[in-house]
């Protein structure tokens, strides 16, 4: 049985968009990371 853990980002008033996304793209290329994937991320 996999598990799944769930991660939001919030956007708010004042938010730095570049460290919202850069989080995205940390998050993403983990996750690739962690199933075997290494391919280009890309954030969208």
């Amino acid at each position: 049985m996999k598990r799944y853990l769930e991660i939001g980002l919030l956007l708010y008033s004042g938010v730095q968009l570049a460290a919202v996304h850069g989080l995205g793209d940390l998050f993403t290329v983990a996750n690739r990371m962690a199933g075997g994937q290494t391919s280009r991320a890309t954030c969208g």
